[in-house]
């Protein structure tokens, strides 16, 4: 099992992103666990416990 912990998830660096996709790509069970089934709320959430560092832009699935 690997947690990367709240933040550390987040790559805003598409090169980095890409990196960490590459990574995990082997595996067959990778989750990510969010606070709420929607997801703009899930967004709404984190962004008020991570200070507004969660972009729209992202793709959380």
């Amino acid at each position: 099992m690997i947690d990367f912990g709240a933040g550390h998830s987040v790559y805003e660096d598409d090169a980095l992103f890409k990196r960490v996709q590459k990574v995990l790509e082997p595996y067959i069970n990778v989750v990510l666990i969010l606070p709420s089934p929607n997801l703009e709320e899930s967004i709404q959430i984190l962004n008020e416990r991570n200070g507004g560092i969660i972009s729209n832009g992202f793709d959380l699935k």
